[in-house]
Parts: structure tokens; sequence; C-alpha cells
């Protein structure tokens, strides 16, 4: 990949303003944003768990929990659990409820928290992929990358009201990442921040959360080429140093002293602060030596291998994942539930609808970016790191579709040049047809791959139906466990969050990984007869037993206690309080 020392040609298409495309694609985020809004702000009703513990987190820390005090209390207590969260991304979340709670109260400036914080994100996340496609492509291209930007469903997703999780801080800064990459070089002896600011983005990005690593290791590997090929060390000199400095410095803001050496595989921990610094240094070392070009790949090539062998070794624990401890039972009736920990063509067989609206769009903007990266030399390079992310994303998919929000973050770039290239081809020559073209551009917009299921469905040929309702209904009726003293709540893993957010219980189980215990003790409740579920409850001092009926075909076919409770079944030592959606039973004999 030859890196130009100049901006890269624009490429022509229709003539519009870039303000306006941005104005237009913030007209179409509010729109969308109007219909949940109101639950939002109001009855800081959130989409997701996610969301609900990180409202909690944000909470525990204006009441005085410290900065390095990650421990959840409520889940599972007395010992609570460890999150393996940052508070890097609660701390502006904090500060905008303290600086609405004078005015609003406290109640109201979570809504309006909640509300704000991924608006503002989403504004900073256009003048980020404005900015970056403008300078790659052209202004047309950036503007059609905006505004396709409003239509990318996984981008909708992280965006929307409510949604204070870190998906939307980390779909920002992987573009970030990716743009450092495909930047164009500066000329010689001009300065050239690109590199810095895509190490630091990087550094920050994996103290935030590790879901970004397999694209922070792309962009090495890319830049690591580039510099083998062409000689040129400032952009890797500069994104090595950016990401070994960010990182440790970071790893040291975020994590107590007494956590340094904890080996922990699914934060910014030794393993992964090892491959960051060691992986930033390294090429701040090589870069510095000036060897000739064979060289440079034997040495590249040695010390690579090097480092992955030495952190394998360090910690052999961190190569299966951080869920490679999970005992059976919760990969069963816990893990291989989650939606978005599910591989991409198990949750097509039943998230057929949401799964092609996502996974259909990145492959077309991939199979675009690979054809334009062979077609035009003069933005060659930007389309090639552009593609390389995309088909990453697709390709990691395969194991767990999340992987599908990051690469939905590069995939508006893909798409701006893409469409702005088309509209000059078809303005060239609007007499000749070019079906293959429309039909590939077409396809970066969700509503054409989901077309074909409204299609089966007309002529009775229906795919699964995917219903949140339910659960949602269940999600909705919890505050009404508030008027009972705190206690402890046994639940499906599933409400354990959104219990802690709506309410003052505690909660034996919540559905995060480190929670161990909790899970076990919430699936052998559930799965099992009456005696487990009592010996759960005094176990764990639970004196609420609360189900979801839908929640129920979770712990497959077969007679248990929990099923047998919804049927009507009465036992003595527990007294039905409630009535559907949400089924609660009070413990009245220990």
């Amino acid at each position: 990949m030859v890196a130009s020392s100049r901006p890269a040609a624009a490429i022509a298409g229709p003539r519009l303003s870039l303000p306006a495309a941005c104005a237009v694609a913030l007209l179409l985020y509010g729109l969308r944003a109007s219909a949940t809004l109101p639950d939002v702000v109001g009855a800081v009703s959130l989409p997701d768990t996610d969301d609900a513990m990180r409202l909690v987190g944000v909470r525990d820390l204006l009441a005085g929990q410290g900065w390095f005090d990650l421990i959840q209390r409520r889940i599972g207590s007395p010992e609570g659990v460890p999150m393996h969260w940052s508070r890097l991304v609660d701390a502006p979340i904090a500060a905008l409820v303290l600086l609405f709670s004078p005015v609003t109260g406290r109640a109201l400036a979570e809504g309006l928290t909640a509300a704000l914080w991924p608006a503002l994100l989403f504004g900073a996340y256009l003048g980020l992929l404005a900015t970056g496609a403008r300078r790659l492509f052209g202004s047309v291209p950036a503007m059609l990358a905006v505004i396709v930007a409003a239509a990318v469903p996984d981008l909708a997703g992280v965006f929307a009201p409510g949604r204070v999780d870190h998906h939307s801080v980390q779909a920002i800064l992987a573009l970030g990442v990716l743009l450092a990459v495909a930047w164009p070089a500066a000329q010689a002896g001009a300065p050239d921040r690109a590199g810095l600011l895509g190490g630091g983005s990087a550094g920050l990005s994996l103290a935030i959360g590790l879901e970004t690593l397999p694209f922070i290791a792309l962009a090495g590997v890319v830049l690591a080429l580039e510099w083998v090929r062409e000689g040129d060390p400032r952009r890797l000199r500069d994104f090595g140093a950016g990401l070994a400095a960010s990182s440790a410095g970071l790893f040291l803001v975020q994590t107590s002293p007494g956590s340094w050496t904890v080996a922990a595989c699914d934060v910014l921990a030794p393993p992964v602060l090892m491959l960051a610094v060691g992986g930033g240094l390294a090429a701040v070392l090589l870069t510095a030596l000036r060897l000739p070009g064979g060289l440079r790949l034997a040495a590249t090539g040695t010390v690579g291998l090097s480092l992955l062998a030495a952190v394998g070794a360090a910690f052999p624990h961190c190569l299966a994942g951080p869920y490679a401890s999970l005992p059976p039972d919760l990969r069963t009736y816990w893990l291989d539930q989650v939606t978005e920990a599910m591989p991409l063509l198990t949750s097509l067989r039943l998230r057929p609808a949401s799964t092609l609206g996502s996974a259909g769009p990145l492959l077309a903007a991939a199979l675009l970016a690979s054809g334009l990266a062979w077609r035009d030399n003069t933005h060659r390079r930007a389309f090639l790191v552009v593609a390389a992310a995309l088909w990453l994303g697709l390709a990691l998919s395969c194991l767990q579709v999340r992987a599908t929000m990051v690469a939905s973050a590069v995939m508006p770039l893909a798409a701006g040049a893409a469409l702005a290239w088309v509209w000059r081809k078809l303005k060239r020559d609007a007499s000749r047809p070019r079906i293959p073209i429309l039909v590939a551009s077409f396809a970066l917009f969700a509503p054409i791959w989901t077309a074909p299921l409204g299609l089966a469905a007309a002529f009775g040929r229906s795919a699964p139906a995917e219903d949140t309702a339910a659960p949602l209904a269940c999600a909705r009726s919890i505050a009404w466990l508030d008027r009972f003293p705190p206690t402890t709540v046994l639940a499906d893993a599933d409400l354990g969050a959104v219990l802690l957010q709506r309410t003052r219980h505690a909660v034996v189980a919540a559905p995060y990984h480190r929670a161990v215990a909790g899970l076990q003790a919430s699936i052998d409740a559930f799965r099992g007869d009456e005696e487990a579920a009592r010996a759960v409850m005094r176990r764990t001092g639970a004196t609420l037993f609360v189900v979801c009926p839908t929640y129920l075909a979770t712990y497959g076919p077969g007679p248990t206690f929990a099923r047998a409770l919804v049927a009507g079944a009465t036992v003595p030592w527990l007294e039905r309080v409630e009535n559907a959606p949400l089924l609660v039973w009070r413990l009245v004999e220990p």
C-alpha cells in the first residue's frame, strides 16, 4: 500500500453540502429517537441490560464508591461481583447527572442524561466520519457517508436514546483508529499526527473494553506491512508510541495498585497490557533501526511472533478467551442464549430479520470496497484499509455477531465513496444499464436484505418471530417490586441488571460472566425441582422469587418447579403476591 504525500483526489458525485448532509442525518436520528425518548427521559427506561448496569455503576460512583472500587455489591451479596467495566465511561455520565440534578432533581437528571449522552456521541461520530471521509475521498462521499450512517441498523442501536453503555464510545474510537491508518501521509518533514492520534485512540479503546482488540491488531499489521514495503517509519512509530503510552497511562489511571498484577483476560490488565505496550515499543524500536527492506520484513515477523509467544507463555489461561472457565451449565443456559454472543449462523436462524439487516449491508460494503480498491488507483490505500476492517468484522461475526457493531462504524466510509462512484458512472452514460452496480448500491441498505422475509410471510412461509415485547413488559413491571423492603431477589439473570436499576433490592444473578456463583444458583433454581429452588433461596438469603414466563424456555423442556408455579401450583413456603406479566412469590417459611 503506497502512502500518498498529499490528500487524494476527490471522488465526484452529486453537488450537495456536507453541513446539510449532517443536518439530514441528525434529523433522521431525531425522528427515530422520538419514539422512545419520552420513556427514557420520564421513566429512565433503558433499552438494554448493559445500559441499566452502567447507570447502577454511575449511581454507586456518585454515592461515594471509590474510583478503583468496581465491585457491584448487590449481585450475589454480600461479597458482590467485581465488574470488568471502566470508570472512564462512568465519569462523563456522572458529570452530566450532577450538572442537571440541582435544576431537575436526580430522577429527571438521569433521564435527561440517558437521552443526551448518546445524542452527543452520535454528533461526535458524525463529525469524525465527515472529517475523515472528506479527507480520504472528498466532500461528496463524506456527505453520502453521514447520510448512510443514519440508516445503519447497528449504529442506530448503539446511539439510541438510553444507550449509556460503552458500545457507542467504542464505535467512535474504532472509526478513529481505522481513519488514522487510512489517512494520507503528510509530506516529508511536515507534521503527521495521525499515528499518535490513532495509537492514543487504540489505547483508550482497550481501556474501555476489548471488543476492538482485533481491529487494533489489524491496524498494527497494516502499518507494519506498509513500513516494510515503503520504509517510511513515521506512521508505525507514532502509532506504536501512542498505543504504548496511552494504554500504560490509562491502565494506571483506572486500575488500583492492588490489582496491577492480576492477570485478568477480559480487561486492560497485564496480558493485554503486555501486548499493547510491548507491540507499541517494538514498533518504535524497529523503526529507529532504519533497516533495509528484507531485514524489515524478517525483523517484524520475528518480533511479532516472539511477542505473541511470550504473552501466550506468560498467560496461557487467556488463550481460550475470557469465557473458557465457565461451567457447562452456564454455557448452555446462559452464554449460548446471549444475543450478541451468538455465532452468525445461529443468530440468522433465530433472528433472521435483524441479523440480515445488520450483516447484509456490511457484506455489500466489503465487496464494494474490495472492488474499488482494485479499480481506483488514487484511493486504493484507503479502500484496502476499509475493506480489510469490514471483512474482519464479518469473519469475527461468524463467532460472535457483536463484531458487526465495530465493523458498522467503518461501513459508512465505504458506502459513501461507493455511492459517489456509482453516481459518477451513471452520470457519464445514463443510457447504459448498470444493473450489477445498482444492485450492489441498494444492498448497502438493510431493507433490501429484509424484504425477502416479508415476501416469504406474504406467501405463508414466515421466518421465526423475534418477540421482544414480552421480556420488555416484564422489565417494565419491575419497579412494582420496590414496594417491598430491600431484600434479595431470585430471578432470571437477564432481569438482574434492571432489578438493580429500578429497585433497591439485591439480586442473586445478573448476566455477566464474572458472576459465576449467582448464575449457577439461578440456573439451579429455575431448572430444578422444589427442593433445589428452596435450597438456593436459603443459601442466598433471597425472599422474593420472581418469574418472567417468557424466559422459562431458556432452561430447556421438561417439568420444573418454576413452570409448576406458573401453572398454578402452590407450596406452603411461598405466597403469590402479583400476577402477569411479572409473577412474584414471597417467602413465608424459610
